[in-house]
């Protein structure tokens, strides 16, 4: 025994007592045992801790063991060992169980990121045996168009999947970094529910990123594409329909969803083809300066809750 009894951890030899004798456990499974001392919630009985232990092959393992749980319960970073034996399957089953908080189309591609690319690498994986190295080289092999995916079989309702395969097409920088996000945060839920000390996904370098080179419209092109669209129909709305999606950037089914009360007309945008959010704000969308008062005589008489 390397200490007192008064020791958080020891070892202990299984085979033979302090004056050299056999013990019953003398051939039976592993020499070496590390014991410690594991706080726990008060039970009936009043006690606060209990004891636990963990069989090695070698001393060296062993001693190293004690060592790292001294260390983690002077710091009090320490963990029950089984936490980083969960799967990475069910650790993200949990995290993507409690994103109470977003769309469900951003539930929905979460959910695909992880069937089709996360899971199929790291599924049967313990989380705290994941290195760093680990995921950098996930990382690679995504860009390499060389990880394990899972496919989706087309016209299956509900949805059913090929057999984990090496990837069949390559994926953008951009999805890279999305599905090494998608990843850490599964990691980080895991430092949240205290399995691991740390994200082992955190600091990965990552493909670059080049932003698209958008274009945008001119003025004039905007003007020459919404005469056009009222030729077509020769209905004035869908001119100003034209010209409302290219100023504000909305989406067609967002602009045919807004109300009269969606609108704010008081506060005119200015006169731009850039794109604007496309997420309703507060104060309402802004209705750019050349489109307010077309947009003001239509809206004249209508209640706030008008289409």
């Amino acid at each position: 025994m390397r200490a007192g009894a008064v020791a958080r951890a020891w070892i202990e030899y299984e085979w033979l007592t302090a004056d050299k004798q056999q013990t019953a456990k003398h051939g039976v499974g592993k020499r070496w045992r590390a014991y410690w001392w594991e706080a726990i919630v008060p039970d009936a009985q009043g006690r606060t801790k209990r004891r636990r232990s963990q069989q090695f092959g070698r001393k060296g393992d062993a001693e190293q063991f004690v060592t790292k749980i001294e260390n983690d319960l002077r710091a009090r970073t320490y963990r029950p060992p089984e936490n980083a034996e969960t799967l990475v399957a069910v650790v993200a089953a949990e995290w993507l169980a409690t994103r109470l908080n977003i769309k469900p189309a951003t539930y929905r591609r979460y959910e695909r990121e992880l069937r089709s690319y996360v899971l199929p690498k790291w599924e049967s994986v313990k989380i705290g045996t994941i290195t760093k190295a680990q995921v950098a080289g996930w990382i690679a092999h995504l860009s390499a168009s060389t990880a394990p995916a899972r496919y989706k079989i087309r016209g299956t309702e509900p949805a059913q999947y090929h057999r984990a395969g090496t990837m069949r097409r390559p994926l953008t920088p951009a999805s890279v970094d999305h599905l090494h996000t998608v990843f850490s945060a599964v990691m980080g839920w895991a430092v949240e529910t205290d399995r691991i000390g740390r994200n082992p996904a955190a600091g990965v370098k990552l493909p670059r990123v080049i932003p698209a080179d958008h274009v945008y419209l001119s003025h004039e092109q905007v003007d020459d594409l919404a005469t056009a669209a009222h030729g077509v129909t020769d209905a004035e709305m869908d001119r100003a329909l034209f010209q409302f999606l290219a100023y504000t950037g909305l989406r067609i089914d967002e602009a045919l969803a807004l109300t009269v009360g969606d609108l704010n007309l008081f506060r005119p945008a200015p006169r731009s083809c850039k794109h604007e959010p496309s997420t309703r704000p507060a104060s309402g969308y802004l209705v750019p300066r050349k489109l307010t008062s077309g947009a003001a005589c239509r809206c004249r008489g209508s209640w706030w809750t008008s289409w």
